[in-house]
C-alpha cells in the first residue's frame, strides 16, 4: 500500500489557517501489465512454459499458458499457482488454461492466440 501526505488547514477559534500534516493511505491498483508481469514471473520455474498471455474480464484475470507436453503433475503445479497468486491481489480472481498438444486427439496441433488477449513476456 502506497501513502501519501497530505497537508491539510485547520481555522482556530480565531480564523487563523494552522496547517497540520496528517497521513492518508491510498490504494493504487496494479495495472493489468503489472499483474500479468508477476504471474510470469511465478511461471519462472517451469521450464516446459513457451508462451503466455492475459485478458482481464472484470474481477477475473484469464491467463493462458501454452506448454510442451506435460505431466499432469506438471500441469497441476500450474494451476495451483493460482493460490500463490491470489496472495498477491486479494480481490482478483484467476483463470488459468494449460494449453498443449496433449491435450487434444489430434495430429496436428495449432493454438491460435486467444482472441482479446495480450501476449506476455516470460520472466526467465
Amino acid at each position: 500500500m502506497d501513502y501519501t501526505a497530505v497537508t491539510t488547514a485547520m481555522n482556530d477559534a480565531s480564523g487563523k489557517g494552522d496547517r497540520k500534516k496528517s497521513m492518508m493511505a491510498t490504494v493504487h491498483a496494479p495495472t493489468d501489465a503489472k499483474i500479468a508481469r508477476s504471474f510470469a514471473a511465478l511461471l519462472r520455474n517451469h521450464p516446459a512454459v513457451q508462451r503466455l498471455w492475459s485478458r482481464r474480464d472484470g474481477d477475473a484475470i484469464e491467463f493462458w499458458v501454452l506448454t510442451e507436453p506435460i505431466s499432469r503433475a506438471s500441469e497441476l503445479s500450474i494451476y495451483q499457482l493460482a493460490t500463490t497468486f491470489r496472495e498477491r491481489f486479494p480481490g482478483l480472481h484467476p483463470r488459468i488454461h494449460v494449453v498443449h498438444a496433449d491435450l487434444y486427439d489430434t495430429d496436428t496441433f495449432v493454438f491460435h492466440e486467444p482472441v482479446g488477449a495480450e501476449p506476455v513476456q516470460l520472466s526467465r
